[in-house]
């Protein structure tokens, strides 16, 4: 397994939901959530930096049969503005997203979360397990 930090991000109009899986580290943690205005890409760029990023997993909502939506055009849209201001040694990796922020909600529900908790929450955690989907499938 290669070593290499990664940063997930949950895009969504109000806000972005940030995950981290740090290099040596067998769990990922949820960061928080980005609103969705002002200048995102100085506050992505801050993180990659901070935290040594290698790979951002940008979440990609598609629809069944992976047909695209609304969303998925603003998330191809976000990608192209966010991908030529990240340092040349990281890489941009559309993940597909589908059905994380339901399993997310599953999830914290029987770790015995309140609904506020998860309402302020489920987008960070959302992103985690793009992080998860990636290491299960392709080993990062």
């Amino acid at each position: 397994m290669k070593q290499l930090n990664l940063l997930a991000l949950d895009f969504g109009e109000k806000k972005i939901g940030v995950a981290l899986k740090r290099s040596g580290r067998q769990e990922s943690e949820p960061l928080g959530n980005i609103k969705s205005q002002g200048d995102i890409i100085s506050k992505i760029i801050h993180l990659v930096k901070s935290h040594h990023i290698h790979i951002i997993l940008l979440g990609y909502p598609l629809l069944e049969h992976g047909k695209k939506s609304a969303t998925t055009a603003k998330v191809e849209k976000f990608s192209s503005q966010l991908l030529p201001c990240l340092p040349q040694n990281v890489e941009l990796k559309m993940v597909d997203e589908a059905f994380t922020t339901q399993q997310t909600i599953l999830r914290l529900r029987a770790l015995g979360k309140n609904e506020r908790f998860i309402a302020l929450n489920k987008d960070s955690y959302a992103a985690r397990l793009l992080i998860e989907r990636v290491m299960d499938h392709e080993g990062i």
